[in-house]
């Protein structure tokens, strides 16, 4: 995985570590400077030693500095000056290889900036000026590809920013501008095609965007303006047939919807209101013949609906309210023949739904008594002239018969 992303590049940032020192143990004098010293506690392992002078009672480090692991190795090496961080110092990892080489003014780092892996690679270089990165700064990966190149002007990315896959492929090419993504945006597949192709300003999409599959077709084309989708959307199949053709305003869709099969055939179509479907929508199977016709209103089935088999014939029909069946409903087989037809209460089955046979004259097999969605009370089997009443008690069912009943 990439250490960056568009916008970020991660480097070790370096923490002088400055103990403080109590109770110091002198270890020489030579004129006015003296050489201290700091040991871990409860052991005579070196911690720290500096050249500095007491002024006031207060130990101001002026000269070399050095501390060191518990294991002896040297962690950091660098200069004083009168207290202030200066010139250049080593950073080591805890085997004694060189981590960082890091130059210092006046307590910032300014000058050149080089970082390294434990395996002694390298891992980063740049420069800084007055404490803030200044120029190209360069990253590798651990085996020696590079990572990202980009550039800075007073702490912020500026001009052109490039970031690399694992295997030396191009991932982004990003111009930048004082911190933001402004300009030209590329971005590439791991194998080396174009991915994305377009413009930011302020960090946000602007004028054309192009989007491709890895076989170099376009996979969508839309305009941006301040971020937000603009006018029409279109989007294609890897073949390069259409795939949807929208449109938005302000980044909502709004009128017009078609989406297609790879055949080209239409697959949907309807219309948007900021953003939710209404009015007539109707989708198709892949041969064209129709699949379903109905309303939305605010994005929710309305009205009647009714769905098609791919012969042709009715497969079910009836209404909606506010997304959920409503009212009477009759499935059909794919013969034709009718099947079973009931009532929906707020999307749940309610009282008698009648089931039938397929035979040419459709006639009725039973009647099934719902409550809420659930079986409950009566189960009419009809046996020629005899129905045969079922009672569900407890989940069982009670057995009557009555010739000539009247089911209802």
């Amino acid at each position: 995985m990439l250490k960056n992303d568009s916008s970020v590049i991660y480097f070790f940032r370096f923490v002088i570590i400055l103990s403080c020192i109590i109770g110091p143990h002198t270890l020489q004098v030579t004129g006015q400077s003296n050489l201290f010293a700091r040991y871990y506690e409860n052991s005579d392992i070196l911690m720290e030693e500096f050249e500095g002078f007491m002024q006031n009672g207060d130990t101001i480090k002026h000269g070399a500095y050095h501390f060191y692991f518990p294991n002896g190795n040297k962690r950091q090496k660098g200069q004083f000056e009168n207290n202030q961080i200066t010139g250049l110092w080593y950073i080591y990892y805890e085997n004694g290889t060189l981590h960082q080489k890091i130059h210092f003014k006046n307590n910032l780092r300014h000058g050149e900036y080089h970082a390294f892996y434990a395996s002694g690679g390298k891992m980063q270089q740049g420069f800084y000026l007055n404490g803030l990165l200044h120029g190209e700064f360069i990253s590798w990966y651990e085996d020696g590809i590079m990572e990202s190149i980009i550039n800075y002007h007073s702490g912020l990315q500026h001009d052109e920013k490039s970031i690399f896959y694992p295997n030396g492929n191009l991932y982004q090419q990003i111009e930048m501008n004082m911190g933001q993504e402004s300009g030209r945006f590329k971005q590439y597949y791991k194998k080396g095609g174009i991915n994305y192709l377009g413009w930011k300003k302020s960090g946000m999409f602007s004028d054309t965007l192009k989007v491709f599959y890895e076989n170099g077709k376009l996979q969508r084309i839309g305009f941006y303006e301040n971020g937000n989708l603009e006018g029409i959307y279109k989007a294609y199949h890897a073949n390069g047939n259409l795939l949807i053709e929208s449109h938005y305003i302000g980044g909502i869709l709004q009128g017009s919807f078609t989406e297609y099969y790879e055949n080209g055939q239409i697959s949907t179509h309807g219309k948007y209101l900021e953003n939710q479907k209404t009015g007539e929508w109707i989708s198709r199977y892949p041969n064209g013949k129709l699949y379903t016709i109905g309303e939305f209103k605010s994005n929710l089935l309305q009205g009647n609906w009714i769905v098609y088999y791919p012969n042709g014939k009715k497969k079910q029909t009836g209404p909606y309210h506010k997304g959920k069946p409503q009212g009477r409903w009759y499935f059909f087989r794919e013969n034709g023949t009718l099947k079973k037809t009931g009532t929906f209460i707020f999307g749940l089955e309610q009282g008698i739904w009648s089931f039938f046979d397929e035979s040419p004259d459709n006639l009725p097999v039973s009647y099934v008594f719902y409550k809420n969605g659930k079986q409950q009370g009566p189960h009419w089997q009809v046996k020629r002239n005899t129905y045969e009443k079922n009672i569900m008690i407890n989940g069982y069912p009670l057995i009557l018969r009555d010739k000539d009943e009247n089911i209802w």
